[in-house]
């Protein structure tokens, strides 16, 4: 499972503190990468990364059932390593997640940080 946890620096949401419905959708799609187009300036050298790092994280999900990513060759190492996170199998006990952003993390228990002030 994953949370998409990021807006996009010049999006209409980007002063928002949470990420907004659908706004994972231009990277998964790959928008931030297109060389030409009315997305060409719109993202940020870290917000590129991020979307090769999610369209890899998805695409290898459906090849091997392991989201994982591999070290592309148009990117710099150093720079790569933040994506290279162990997105484990979620369990009713463990309940890890990965919060998708520039620097992805894994984290547990999301469900009870994000309802915590939620009055039922």
């Amino acid at each position: 499972m994953y949370v998409f946890a990021h807006n996009a620096e010049a999006g209409e949401a980007a002063t928002i503190s949470q990420s907004v419905h659908g706004e994972d959708l231009p990277f998964v799609f790959g928008a931030p990468l297109g060389a030409s187009g009315p997305f060409q300036n719109f993202y940020s050298a870290d917000e590129r990364m991020l979307s090769e790092a999610v369209m890899r994280y998805f695409s290898n999900f459906a090849k091997t059932g392991k989201p994982t990513v591999d070290w592309p060759d148009n990117f710099n190492r150093i720079d790569w390593q933040k994506y290279d996170v162990d997105w484990q199998e979620f369990s009713e006990i463990n309940q890890n997640y990965l919060l998708l952003g520039v620097t992805p993390v894994v984290v547990s228990f999301m469900r009870n940080l994000i309802t915590k002030d939620f009055n039922l």
